[in-house]
């Protein structure tokens, strides 16, 4: 059987059909990035936050600003989970591997107003993101340095603790008097 013009026409390949056909698609990507928008500037305030307790070596604090930090993180982690299924629809609608879809091969197949929005986001988000990352990088090299510096008197304290015994067995050197009965380290 043979299609009729108006047939073919209205036969499409999934990358010519694109996103027009599945308009939840670019609704849960916009949601996703709107989400997304909202928690990354608290997580790099949070990371901030993080820095600014170990620098101070204000221990309350810390335990407070990672415990934010951790509710943000696991938050993130919804939103790339969230990330992945929206990859998946997004790249099944566009013909594409869903490991290789990027916003950037998104943006084409969106109306104007959507293209901008995502262009707008993707902006806003840039700035934030790199502040995470050498937030993050800060954070790890001072976590790593007050760790180092308190094995250091730990190793210190523990060194100066088995210098200090009087005998073998923790007694004192000398030989037992009537009055030295009592005296054994504790």
């Amino acid at each position: 059987m043979a299609k009729t013009l108006n047939q073919h026409s209205e036969t499409r390949l999934p990358s010519e059909a694109g996103l027009r056909d599945h308009p939840e698609y670019i609704q849960e990507l916009l949601d996703w990035l709107h989400d997304l928008e909202a928690l990354l500037p608290r997580l790099a305030a949070a990371s901030q936050d993080v820095q600014e307790a170990v620098n101070g070596a204000d221990l309350a604090r810390l335990e407070a600003a990672v415990g934010v930090e951790e509710a943000l993180s696991t938050q993130a982690r919804q939103l790339e989970g969230r990330q992945k299924l929206i990859q998946q629809k997004l790249a099944s609608a566009l013909g594409m591997d869903p490991a290789r879809l990027a916003i950037s091969a998104i943006i084409p197949h969106l109306a104007p107003a959507e293209q901008n929005e995502v262009r707008r986001i993707q902006a806003a988000l840039e700035p934030v993101i790199g502040r995470i990352a050498r937030s993050n990088a800060i954070n790890a090299t001072l976590l790593k340095q007050r760790l180092e510096y308190t094995n250091f008197y730990l190793r210190i304290l523990t060194s100066l603790q088995k210098s200090h015994q009087y005998g073998p067995n923790g007694d004192s050197p000398l030989p037992p008097a009537r009055g030295r009965r009592l005296d054994r380290k504790l």
